[in-house]
């Protein structure tokens, strides 16, 4: 009789355990989730819709020539800044290098392809990413959590990195 209380306490407790376990560590998180931008700075992020918010804000102003960067026509492109011909372009926002961490989501983003990844080196004028390159991303945009472009894609070794938009503009 002993034995079979002893048995029937050892099944009991293996399958909370078992229970407790799958709770916390297999079955898929919550679909809205803190995420931490900078280390003193929260946001609730949902991966649906924040990944789909991002791209709505960033996309409009990814344009053949490179990403819009003032509404008068000034373009960020790999080779640089250059002037086209068009105003009223729809201008994105630019985050601050002075404020990526290390382990930041990044998010790549192109007309019909979206990959997101982490921030895995800071460099002073280029961040390295652990996104792997599979098509050609160069000159793509790359943003953050909170839709500012961190910069351009320039894929080396078959990873994207990031270099920076630097706006000096000349007439």
């Amino acid at each position: 009789m002993v034995v079979k209380l002893i048995k029937f306490i050892l099944i009991l407790a293996a399958s909370s355990l078992t229970g407790f376990l799958s709770a916390r560590y297999f079955l898929p998180l919550p679909k809205e989730q803190p995420v931490i931008l900078n280390k003193t700075e929260k946001i609730i992020i949902s991966e649906e819709k924040g990944i789909v918010e991002i791209i709505k804000k960033v996309q409009p102003s990814i344009l053949e020539h490179g990403i819009a960067v003032a509404s008068d026509g000034w373009v960020a492109a790999p080779e640089g800044l250059k002037k086209i011909a068009q105003n009223n372009l729809p201008v994105i926002d630019l985050a601050d290098w002075d404020k990526l961490d290390l382990g930041q989501r990044v998010v790549l983003i192109g007309k019909n392809r979206v990959e997101a990844g982490i921030i895995s080196q800071i460099k002073k004028d280029l961040i390295m990413t652990n996104i792997s390159a599979y098509i050609d991303v160069n000159g793509w945009p790359v943003a953050d959590l909170e839709a500012k472009v961190i910069g351009l894609a320039k894929v080396i070794q078959g990873k994207v990195n990031i270099v920076p938009i630097k706006l000096e503009f000349e007439e």
